[in-house]
């Protein structure tokens, strides 16, 4: 009893010695999520008409604080790309109406469409996919640890359901314009919902 007695006090103080020896800012990945995705790292290709997005945060205070900061940062890589489909809106707006870069009263229509668009696409057009996390204890000083969490978030989109969506926008500003006899703005917003259209086809 004696001897597993020594024994287990000095397995404790190796395993003491063992951590002290870690260099200050050294860290170890106490636990995770389940197994190192390869996506976290490199983005995976689109496929067919799925596209994918990542969003990381290392060195997050809380698990959920970190999930939530990957979930934000992949939501702003999205809303980044959207801003080619609101820049061909604009063009489209300016072909239909014959003019250069001003859209006079159509401008408002333009500006209402892009604001719906984007709402649509941050409220129903994105899924999660997958999601990994990992607890990290970080060595900050002799005898001192503490505790950060890294969080990665796989989400992905739908082509299709982007100009499903887009085309909606066009027709709620449609319907705007009639319902104001705007005849101007129905001009452009027809031609646009007739292009939107076409690139489903």
């Amino acid at each position: 009893m004696r001897h597993l007695l020594v024994t287990s006090i000095l397995a404790v103080s190796l395993l003491g010695c063992g951590a002290a020896l870690q260099p200050v800012g050294s860290e170890t990945v106490e636990s995770r999520s389940g197994d190192r995705p390869d996506w976290i790292n490199t983005v995976p290709d689109n496929k067919g008409d799925i596209m994918y997005w990542v969003g990381r945060r290392t060195g997050g205070n809380s698990e959920e604080g970190a999930l939530t900061d990957a979930r934000e940062k992949s939501t702003a890589q999205i809303v980044n790309y959207l801003g080619t489909y609101n820049n061909k809106l604009y063009e489209y707006a300016r072909i239909e109406k014959a003019a250069n870069a001003d859209l006079g009263s159509i401008g408002p229509y333009i500006k209402d469409l892009v604001q719906s668009f984007k709402r649509k696409v941050l409220t129903s057009g994105m899924r999660q996919k997958h999601i990994y996390t990992e607890k990290v204890r970080k060595v900050v000083g002799e005898g001192q640890v503490a505790y950060h969490y890294n969080a990665y978030v796989l989400m992905e989109t739908s082509g299709k359901h982007l100009k499903s969506m887009q085309l909606k926008s066009v027709n709620e500003q449609l319907k705007k314009a009639r319902a104001q006899n705007d005849k101007e703005a129905q001009k452009a917003l027809k031609g646009m919902s007739d292009k939107l259209k076409g690139l489903e086809q």
